[in-house]
């Protein structure tokens, strides 16, 4: 059986804000697969994540989907193809609709896909929020609709690569099932997607997913304690200009 090839490949270290250790992380993410980040609490998994999203600056490295170098996209373009859903995602003012379609009012989107609404409904029926939501004003939505919400609104900009930070915290079982399932839909339906993800202890996530398909990343920080750029990171990984 032929390995699959890399999607997403990055060699990266970056700072903890709240008390300066540094995390050197380096992995790869196969076409089809699932690479679970583990750590303890406040070891830096979001920091990677939103590292990876290009929400925030790494102190040095490199990431490349593809082959390519992620300094080649411009933000915008990058967010699409590699797309965070964070914790407690932001809900936008206006209806469940609108906030739907906000990213295809953006031109880089607009040049590239169109907002489908017969699937739209299709894929909330399959996380279990009615299609009559969609009129709903987004701000009076619950937390758990709400992060159902906002990865639907991933889901539709169709990335390469989902960045999934506990996206079944504030859920029940069965509403956390039916979002593995989904995002387990999505992963097969083409070969060149993939998902990071940070998954709160007790989550049934891997039970969804083909084992086979699952990489572990261990987030391990380490107290530094020299005082240069250069003293904190490794030789080998050049600066990173990324914005």
């Amino acid at each position: 059986m032929n390995r699959p090839s890399s999607l997403l490949d990055f060699n990266l270290a970056y700072l903890l804000s709240n008390d300066g250790r540094v995390i050197q992380v380096a992995a790869s993410l196969q076409q089809g697969g699932i690479l679970a980040v583990r750590g303890s609490s406040g070891s830096g998994k979001s920091t990677l994540l939103r590292t990876l999203a290009r929400l925030q600056a790494p102190q040095q490295g490199e990431v490349r989907l593809q082959g390519r170098d992620w300094q080649e996209y411009s933000p915008v373009q990058w967010r699409c193809r590699v797309h965070y859903l964070a914790q407690k995602p932001a809900v936008f003012n206006g209806t469940v609709l609108d906030n739907l379609q906000l990213p295809f009012q953006l031109s880089a989107v607009k040049k590239q896909k169109r907002f489908d609404l017969v699937a739209v409904q299709e894929a909330m029926k399959r996380i279990l929020l009615p299609a009559g939501m969609l009129y709903q004003d987004a701000r009076t939505l619950s937390g758990g609709e709400g992060s159902r919400l906002a990865l639907l609104r991933a889901l539709i900009l169709e990335p390469s690569v989902l960045l999934l930070d506990e996206p079944t915290a504030a859920l029940d079982e069965r509403a956390a099932q039916a979002v593995w399932n989904l995002v387990g839909t999505w992963l097969k339906e083409k070969p060149n997607r993939g998902v990071v993800l940070v998954a709160h202890a007790g989550d049934a996530w891997d039970s969804s997913w083909d084992a086979s398909r699952v990489s572990t990343l261990d987030i391990k920080p380490r107290q530094e304690t020299g005082d240069s750029h250069e003293q904190r990171c490794d030789t080998h990984l050049r600066p990173a200009i990324v914005v």
